[in-house]
């Protein structure tokens, strides 16, 4: 059995009090921030807004649900231009008078624009992390505020955000980039209070709108590769350095770590120069090398054995390679840095 959520999104504080209203609980607001948290009966966790100046605003769910619902924005009214970043697991969306759902994973963003005949449904699965962040545009609003650069828009930017009456449907879903989901859990950490919080906030969320942008124009390219790192990219690349430390005797090769973590080479390495500012290999033999140090310091290991536990060919190459890290030998290095307690065991 699923659920109906309908609210108006005419202003993202509407969105706070419209559900309070449906789900019979309190909503609570303090200055521009508005919040609700989840019935028990009905699952756990929250619904935040925040409200800005120049028609931009920020909806953040963080919640799961006993039973999967449907999200309703109400028909006849002119919403906003939504740009959905997901940082949770996978819900769906569809246009009123579509048959199916559209899925929008973890790590994606959508950019979803609806008219007062054909609004937005969302439909949010039972038993799911629903992490949502959306950035809310009130498009009149919008244009005052950029008027004076509307003479630059390329044809899509013109179309979407000078569309104040809301006659074009669109949508676009694409991987968010590393750097939005930084500035994204920068939003959410915030400490501040007072003015500085709200000073604070609406900065971030102009920000995460400028990358947006900036990544929407790499998009469009349609290059092979984009130019900017997609936050599932360094996921990827995370998870490459989690199989690396789990096998430094008989590491994978490239290829087989890209078709691991599901992404190609090109992009793994592309990630492994930006998170640790090396290649694959690279990172590979320094961890080899960190081993080598910890084994040999904590255990009474010959270097013959030491090379063989982190997968080197021969002796000698390992000397060289541990000298040309640390500037003294294997051995040298063990007779220097060993501690008494490693000695008398």
């Amino acid at each position: 059995m699923k659920e109906w959520i309908r609210v108006k999104d005419l202003a993202v504080g509407d969105i706070v009090k419209d559900m309070a209203i449906n789900l019979n609980v309190e909503s609570s607001q303090k200055y521009n921030e508005f919040s609700l948290n989840l019935p028990e009966q009905f699952g756990k966790g929250s619904v935040k807004a925040y409200e800005f100046e120049n028609g931009i605003g920020v909806v953040l769910t963080n919640y799961t649900v006993n039973k999967a619902f449907h999200f309703q924005l109400k028909k006849g009214i002119v919403h906003p231009l939504k740009i959905v970043f997901n940082a949770g697991e996978t819900f769906f969306h569809k246009f009123q008078g579509e048959d199916d759902y559209d899925e929008i994973h973890d790590l994606s963003c959508a950019v979803l624009s609806s008219t007062p005949s054909n609004n937005h449904i969302f439909m949010i699965p039972a038993n799911k992390t629903s992490k949502i962040f959306t950035l809310e545009i009130n498009r009149k609003l919008f244009e005052n505020y950029a008027a004076e650069h509307i003479p630059e828009l390329n044809e899509f930017q013109s179309s979407l955000f000078r569309d104040v009456n809301g006659v074009n449907v669109f949508k676009h879903i694409a991987p968010y980039s590393h750097t939005i989901s930084n500035l994204i859990d920068q939003f959410m950490n915030c400490e501040f209070e007072g003015l500085a919080r709200k000073v604070y906030l609406d900065g971030k969320t102009h920000e995460i709108f400028a990358e947006y942008l900036r990544q929407y124009s790499d998009d469009r390219e349609e290059k092979p590769e984009p130019s900017i790192l997609r936050q599932y990219t360094i996921r990827g690349v995370q998870q490459a350095a989690d199989i690396i430390e789990k096998s430094l005797s008989d590491p994978p090769t490239v290829s087989q770590l890209a078709k691991s973590v599901g992404i190609n080479s090109k992009l793994l390495q592309q990630g492994f120069r930006s998170v640790y500012k090396r290649s694959v290999n690279e990172f590979i033999l320094s961890k080899k090398l960190d081993k080598a140090v910890e084994l040999l310091i904590k255990t009474e290991l010959t270097i013959s054995q030491i090379t063989y536990e982190i997968g080197i060919s021969s002796k000698s190459y390992f000397s060289k390679l541990f000298k040309e890290h640390y500037g003294l030998t294997p051995s040298t290095y063990r007779q220097k840095f060993i501690s008494p307690s490693s000695t008398s065991a």
